[in-house]
């Protein structure tokens, strides 16, 4: 069932994903932050079911393996909730090795498909690569579009 959001929790979730954006202090507001954007999410009304939720879950309790296993097969089935999401785990390194290449990537594929949010994050990390690196960002995403999303991480 489709939920209606309203523009309180629309706001809220900006609001918290702009901690994210931002340099944090240390690791544990880092998972705050993260977890705070996928409760604001979820609670906006955002097509978010089953796996997706347990994976925002195990986000906030910090257990990035079960995040990782649920949420990599929804990015890899174009959701672009669960592409968000895997931008900021290659961001953050939550339970991935710190890429902000695949970051890149998986921003630049939410934002294809309309979530404005992930093209924000895509173009602020744009800043810390260098031309080849947008590329090689580029190119993966475009390869991974053309693979129907096999073996894209």
């Amino acid at each position: 069932m489709a939920l209606t959001p309203s523009a309180a929790s629309i706001g809220e979730a900006e609001a918290n994903a702009a901690l994210i954006v931002r340099a944090v202090n240390s690791h544990a507001e880092l998972v705050a932050a993260v977890s705070r954007v996928a409760a604001a999410l979820l609670n906006a009304g955002a097509a978010l079911a089953g796996d997706l939720e347990d994976g925002a879950a195990a986000i906030e309790k910090q257990d990035y393996k079960t995040a990782r296993r649920l949420i990599t097969p929804l990015a890899q089935k174009n959701n672009r909730d669960a592409q968000r999401i895997m931008g900021f785990m290659y961001m953050y390194e939550l339970g991935l090795p710190q890429d902000y290449v695949k970051a890149y990537m998986w921003w630049s594929l939410a934002a294809a498909k309309g979530d404005g949010k992930s093209g924000e994050y895509r173009d602020t990390v744009a800043k810390m690569l260098s031309k080849e690196q947008i590329a090689d960002a580029k190119k993966r995403a475009s390869d991974c579009v053309a693979r129907k999303f096999k073996g894209c991480d």
